[in-house]
This record gives structure tokens, C-alpha cells and sequence, in this order.
């Protein structure tokens, strides 16, 4: 391999390992996300599922 290949080849190596690391920290997010919520509806003690507020910024012409 001559030096312009290597170094394609590197590149193509921290690709894959970027894209690996975004994937085990999706998990991780994700996973963590959902313990909180099930560590949430159990502390609530009524089995209804937990819900999230978000308060929406859309602002309709009766509100004005």
C-alpha cells in the first residue's frame, strides 16, 4: 500500500470506531433514560405511566 491507501485505510478506522462509540452511547442514554422513568412510575405507586411535560412555544390567535 502506498501512503495516499494508508492513509484512506485510517480514516475508514476511526469511522468505524466513532460510529461504534455513538452506538454505545445511544444505548447508554437511552438505557439510563429508561431506568429514570420506571424508577419515577414506581415512586408514583398509582401504575400509571410516567408522562413528560413540555411546554410548547406554538402560539395560536386566540392566546394573543
Amino acid at each position: 500500500m502506498d501512503a495516499e491507501d494508508e492513509g484512506l485505510f485510517e480514516g475508514l478506522k476511526l469511522a468505524a470506531v466513532a460510529v461504534v462509540c455513538a452506538l454505545l452511547t445511544a444505548a447508554i442514554v437511552i438505557g439510563a433514560g429508561q431506568t429514570v422513568l420506571a424508577r419515577q412510575a414506581s415512586a408514583s405507586g398509582d401504575g400509571a405511566p410516567p408522562t413528560l411535560l413540555v411546554r410548547s412555544r406554538v402560539r395560536t390567535h386566540l392566546a394573543q
